[in-house]
């Protein structure tokens, strides 16, 4: 994104000697205040029983899509999986349907997060007009005539290059849309947008159940502005903030956390005590946010953590509305670069750009191995199936006697076979503008990945068409 923040970067010096001008002309730029809750309501707002809510869920084939960060480049390969997942056709719930359409969670972070929000509010308008709305488009030249435009505000204090951004995604992608107007529409997917937690790391999901903890209606949010928390790169873009109101909507139910909390499962604690933290105003009484990619790349983690949360893989599987699951199935798309090591060829301090390039691989790295980690927990969770199921009433006349069956769909630029094809695409920068020619092959590249995938032939073969 080197173009379009090269011009940040250079402005906000020049913003701030305007500072004198500002106060002269009673300048004021505030960012969108969230609004408060009276009490918690567990069956209003925008919550994961929305999956089970879905009368039209066949309750088989439990998919979870996990959208990965990388600006333009990230948002193609994951808008090609999709448009490849709608063609495909597999027997669920006793029929033929489309396996984007039986998607019942779909988690992002960052670039993915553009599409996810897209899907989100616009549905089929996604495969209508996200081409020429985002893909196709010269979205940095809009931005850094946005920053030339809003000099004045991007000084005050509350108002951030993030915020900027947060305006640009709600007034040309997502229409003005909140999440009240996602919780009036459809039950599935189930959208998690997540950021970063900018002073504790923690990842940040824009779920009812979060803002909870905070005393806020996350109806009050729009879409816009989550996905720019979610892609708010530091130091090009300044987080997105979120007013808390702690303690004053009584009593708080951790969010989806069991209450039988095991002390011996380390995970399980951090996840409680990171919960806690909210709860306590005068402790945080802002969240600061930032890019979700900076936790958690792939968007992998949730799935162990609506694990944990809910204390264990079989509550959560009842959760979702998905007792009776035959079929488990995790869509990875993945959009990650390998490593460079041109810096290491040169004796010169690498500059500021190469340096923030290379502070991204320790993500990469944690990346592949919470992929792995989720795999190793498939052995795991088929059996905590079996055995609920076997513990339960009337266990004979369930399916799935052994428990039901896991799948792993990687949709990666790194599983690309060519290794001169993989470098191709490997190189492809993280910007918001890319030539029309590049999103094309993107797009091709991530129906091939998808067709291809081992897991998917498996799944195919299982379930037919």
């Amino acid at each position: 994104m080197r173009s379009v923040l090269d011009a940040m970067l250079g402005t906000r010096c020049l913003a701030w000697i305007l500072t004198g001008a500002i106060v002269l002309v009673g300048c004021d730029a505030q960012r969108p205040a969230n609004a408060p809750i009276a009490t918690q309501d567990l069956t209003k707002g925008y919550r994961l029983q929305r999956v089970k809510a879905d009368p039209d869920n066949p309750g088989d084939v439990l998919v979870i899509l996990t959208l990965s960060g990388g600006g333009t480049r990230a948002a193609a390969l994951a808008y090609g999986t999709m448009e490849a997942l709608r063609d495909v056709k597999l027997r669920m719930g006793g029929r033929s349907r489309s396996l984007l359409d039986e998607v019942d969670v779909i988690n992002a972070v960052s670039g993915g997060s553009i599409v996810a929000g897209y899907y989100a509010v616009h549905r089929e308008g996604l495969f209508r007009d996200f081409e020429s709305r985002f893909l196709k488009r010269d979205v940095e030249r809009q931005i850094r005539a946005e920053v030339f435009a809003n000099l004045l505000r991007l000084a005050q204090p509350q108002f951030s290059r993030g915020e900027l951004l947060a305006e640009y995604f709600d007034r040309e992608l997502f229409d003005g849309a909140t999440y009240s107007d996602l919780a009036r529409g459809n039950m599935r997917p189930y959208v998690v947008i997540n950021a970063s937690a900018l002073a504790t790391g923690a990842r940040f999901p824009f779920t009812q159940a979060q803002f909870d903890l905070l005393c806020s209606d996350l109806g009050s949010v729009s879409v816009g502005r989550a996905v720019a928390a979610s892609a708010a790169l530091p130091p090009f873009f300044g987080a997105i903030t979120i007013d808390s109101f702690a303690g004053s909507c009584g009593p708080v139910s951790l969010p989806g956390i069991a209450a039988k909390i095991d002390a011996t499962t380390p995970t399980r604690v951090v996840r409680l005590e990171e919960a806690r933290t909210y709860l306590d105003r005068s402790r945080r009484p802002h969240v600061h946010l930032v890019d979700g990619g900076l936790i958690d790349n792939l968007g992998l983690r949730v799935a162990g953590d609506f694990a944990v949360e809910h204390g264990g893989f079989f509550e959560l599987v009842e959760a979702l509305g998905y007792r009776d699951v035959s079929h488990v199935v995790f869509i990875s798309v993945n959009a990650e670069t390998a490593s460079n090591h041109a810096i290491d060829q040169n004796a010169n301090t690498p500059n500021f750009f190469q340096t923030m390039n290379a502070l991204k691989l320790p993500g990469s790295a944690h990346s592949s191995e919470v992929a792995e980690q989720l795999r190793a927990s498939f052995d795991g969770w088929r059996n905590d199936v079996r055995k609920a199921r076997q513990g339960a009433s009337g266990a004979a006349g369930r399916t799935g006697g052994e428990g039901p069956k896991f799948y792993f769909i990687d949709v990666s630029l790194q599983g690309i076979a060519d290794e001169g094809e993989r470098n191709s695409f490997q190189t492809i920068p993280t910007t918001l503008t890319l030539d029309a020619a590049t999103v094309d092959r993107l797009r091709a590249v991530a129906r091939k990945l998808l067709l291809e995938s081992p897991d998917f032939k498996k799944l195919a073969a299982d379930l037919g068409s």
